[in-house]
């Protein structure tokens, strides 16, 4: 009888991203190759020999195979060398048969297995490729499995005892206990290239150390093998650099054996890409699409592998990690032949986070999402909001290949400079989506704050010209009154009501916004997504946001929108907060309203600018990337809010009047954010101090010397919403 052990409780170290996160959200024993995990494929194949299989993994559900047996070892490393292998697991050992041991993280193909499992020998026998692989592409040699009799029990653990004597720990391996059976030099691998005791196997079979390697492999196997296509969006706009960096493209994708679909179309004169991507794959009928910028290039098994990720995992998968936009010499050398993006690795150029240069999608998650949302004119952004409704309704982020994808150098269009109105159009919707995919609507930033809302993003998708709506451009209001709001007792659902109907017979025409802050990430009340989340629900041209228990009068709301139209930056519509005592708060309920003789709960105070109730245009509001989320409970957020916008926007307008405040309990959470509350307001008078404290890169200088700096955002960040959009440079400035 035998009795393989497949070893899967490695520390796994190699397979962990620099961020810290498992690819694919899996240790690497559990990666899936055509719809089977490695685990799994190893079991049945063993299982189909009638084998006695023994997983030796974490206590983990996903670790119980059937057809196997698991044991979790409590300590997995006791000499913190390869030789645990041994080691560790003796006392799994057979005592009467045959003890195979085997990896977990190995893809073995059924010849490899096969092989394995009929071994006969009265000797210990290694399964190995002493070389680089000739299949897999992987450059160095291998072990795979070892299988040995009770008999020689004793003597592989001496073996074992010796090399953890003898050799430093990182250059221990299993052909160093090989070496040392057969009596050879434990330190030159040259002497048991051709030795008994060994079969040489050289097929597909393979281990996956890390993410690079599971990419290279699946590249390699995959090549040519899944019903695949690269989709090009392409429109001549009679720049000769670009038309020579799509013929390259196109060449080279067709080179490399990658079945490519090119399209085109200019709307009115206007390239869209939205819409050229969604012309080019509307009569593919591959299962799925590689979608490449035109001028844009993966390593080719980065396409397959994409393909490969989408197809098993439902998601969205885009083909690199970093991506590198190229010089002009950079991009002359690889024309030239100088260069082989084909098995070059890493090039320097200014790495950028990318979405859709190059990235696989099932046509099926492609179908659902309903391609790209053509209201995205021209070039930019399209490509971000495709990402996120990708990824709601996928229910997953998009994935990451290990790789690099490079942009050839062009002239930039003049509709892809950041003050562009088309590209502002752009950046703004996308934000939209952003929010709505539960991610902080900062510009440059990927912090999550909630979980995606599938139902907010399907809700952009569904307005009109969206994905999934009815044709047409769509609507948009001159004002909307968001209202942040969480449900902490009677009290304050009451007032909220009541600031709604005041609002409506006020201003008919302004929709109110309630918007809570769920999903969100924190138990604590989180005003900032509260907020962003609502701003992001609406279409209008000025935001008027206020809080669920206070009010000013129709005239001072109507100064601050007018004075935030015509002179821009934003407005504080009141000069005096007066908060009602419990008595006079039931007498504006019962229909009164108070004037300045009523008793107050406090004395009259000029209030917070951020606070109470603010008015903006949601261009500038979006420029700024919306209010922070990290404050949580109540306080601290509105300070940081006035300080931000008076700091990178302009200095507040006020008007004069009071603000009325309807009385209710105390907060239940007072804030938590005292430290990140200091670091505002120490930093409120310095811009650059104050992008620091919001995470954001500096401020970079623009192109043309002597040009104005752009105030409120990072590198390309989105600056407006639909609207009239102005340059970023005039934030705060008259129209």
């Amino acid at each position: 009888m035998t009795r393989v052990l497949i070893l899967a409780q490695g520390d796994g170290r190699r397979w962990v991203r620099d961020d810290g996160t498992l690819p694919l959200g899996v240790p690497k024993h559990l990666v899936t190759i055509e719809g089977e995990t490695l685990l799994a494929r190893q079991v049945r194949l063993l299982g189909d020999k009638g084998l006695d299989v023994v997983v030796v993994g974490p206590d983990d559900d996903r670790y119980r195979v059937p057809g196997s047996r698991l044991v979790t070892l409590a300590d997995p490393h006791p000499t913190g060398t390869s030789m645990d292998k041994l080691v560790a697991t003796r006392h799994l050992w057979h005592p009467e048969g045959r003890t195979t041991i085997t990896w977990g993280d190995c893809y073995y193909t059924e010849d490899a297995i096969a092989r394995i499992t009929a071994a006969d020998s009265p000797d210990p026998h290694w399964y190995r490729r002493p070389g680089p692989s000739a299949v897999t592409g992987h450059r160095w040699d291998e072990s795979f499995a070892l299988t040995f009799l009770p008999e020689h029990h004793d003597e592989l653990l001496a073996l074992a005892a010796r090399l953890i004597r003898e050799l430093p720990a990182p250059r221990i391996h299993i052909w160093n206990l090989y070496a040392a059976y057969l009596g050879r030099s434990i330190t030159n691998v040259a002497e048991v290239m051709n030795t008994p005791h060994q079969t040489h196997i050289d097929d597909w079979t393979d281990d996956f150390d890390s993410w690079r390697e599971y990419v290279g492999w699946v590249g390699r196997r995959m090549a040519g093998r899944l019903d695949l296509a690269a989709v090009i969006p392409w429109v001549d706009t009679g720049c000769p650099h670009r038309r020579r960096a799509y013929e390259w493209t196109r060449r080279y994708w067709e080179r490399h054996g990658v079945p490519v679909i090119v399209g085109g179309r200019s709307r009115g004169g206007e390239v869209s890409r939205a819409a050229t991507r969604n012309e080019t794959i509307a009569p593919t009928d591959a299962a799925l699409l590689f979608i490449a910028d035109a001028d844009t290039i993966v390593p080719p098994g980065n396409v397959w592998a994409a393909g490969h990720v989408a197809q098993e995992t439902g998601r969205l998968v885009v083909g690199y990690d970093h991506h590198v936009r190229l010089d002009q010499q950079a991009t002359a050398r690889i024309y030239t032949g100088q260069i082989d993006p084909a098995t070059t690795e890493r090039m320097a150029g200014r790495r950028l986070s990318s979405v859709m240069g190059a990235s696989a999608v099932t046509r099926d998650l492609f179908d659902r999402v309903g391609g790209f949302d053509e209201r995205f004119a021209s070039w930019g952004a399209e490509d971000r909001a495709f990402a996120y409704a990708a990824e709601a309704i996928a229910g997953g982020p998009e994935e990451r290949l290990w790789g690099e994808s490079w942009h050839l150098w062009h002239p930039r269009g003049a509709d892809q400079a950041p003050d562009h109105p088309g590209r502002l159009r752009n950046e703004a919707l996308a934000l939209r989506y952003k929010a709505a995919a539960g991610y902080e609507p900062v510009p440059g930033s990927r912090r999550r704050v909630a979980p995606a809302d599938r139902d907010a993003v399907l809700a952009i998708m569904a307005e009109p010209g969206g994905p999934h709506g009815p044709p047409g451009p769509p609507p948009t209001t001159a004002v909307t009154v968001v209202v942040p709001y969480r449900e902490t007792g009677p009290d304050r659902a009451r007032h909220v009501e009541l600031v709604k109907a005041h609002h409506a017979a006020a201003h008919p025409d302004w929709p109110v916004v309630v918007s809570t802050d769920e999903p969100h990430g924190s138990t604590q009340w989180c005003k900032g997504h509260a907020v962003n989340r609502g701003v992001a629900r609406t279409r209008a041209d000025v935001i008027v946001v206020t809080d669920g228990d206070v009010w000013v009068s129709a005239d001072q709301l109507d100064q601050a929108v007018d004075l935030v139209r015509d002179r821009g930056g934003w407005a504080v519509p009141y000069n005096e907060v007066r908060r009602l005592t419990p008595e006079g708060t039931a007498r504006v309920h019962a229909g009164e309203e108070p004037t300045r003789e009523w008793p107050l709960d406090r004395p009259g105070y000029p209030g917070v600018p951020g606070g109470g109730i603010w008015v903006m245009s949601a261009a500038d509001f979006y420029a700024l990337g919306g209010m922070d989320t990290r404050f949580l409970g109540w306080g601290g957020e509105d300070d940081a809010w006035g300080w931000w916008a008076d700091a990178l926007l302009s200095r507040h307008h006020r008007i004069d009047g009071p603000c009325w405040h309807l009385w209710h309990p105390p907060a239940p959470q007072p804030g938590t954010s005292n430290a990140l509350w200091r670091s505002y307001r120490d930093a409120r008078t310095n811009p650059a101090a104050l992008r620091a404290v919001r995470g954001l890169r500096p401020q970079p200088s623009t192109t043309s010397p002597g040009s104005p700096s752009t105030p409120g955002s990072p590198p390309g960040a989105p600056a407006r919403l639909l609207g009239r959009p102005r340059p970023l440079s005039q934030l705060g400035r008259r129209a």
